[in-house]
């Protein structure tokens, strides 16, 4: 996503092979897996807010479609 690297963001996984070790996280394989990093929390949350990932997200689209789990952690 072009709106990832306006805000400084980059993939550090981005699908692939997966297996849920505890039922909390268990799901079909038919959902992706991405953990992104931003230089800092703020940068996170703006590019959450943004006009531009609001656009690419398509999220009156997902709405309805698709379940979405997306938090911001600091830490890494």
């Amino acid at each position: 996503m072009k709106a990832i690297e306006a805000y400084g963001g980059k993939f550090l996984v981005r699908g692939g092979r997966s297996e849920a070790f505890e039922d909390q996280c268990a799901h079909p394989r038919s959902y992706s897996n991405l953990l992104t990093t931003f230089s800092d929390y703020e940068a996170a949350k703006k590019w959450y807010h943004s006009a531009q990932y609001e656009a690419e997200a398509a999220r009156h689209v997902r709405t309805g479609a698709a379940e979405l789990n997306m938090m911001v952690v600091e830490g890494l």
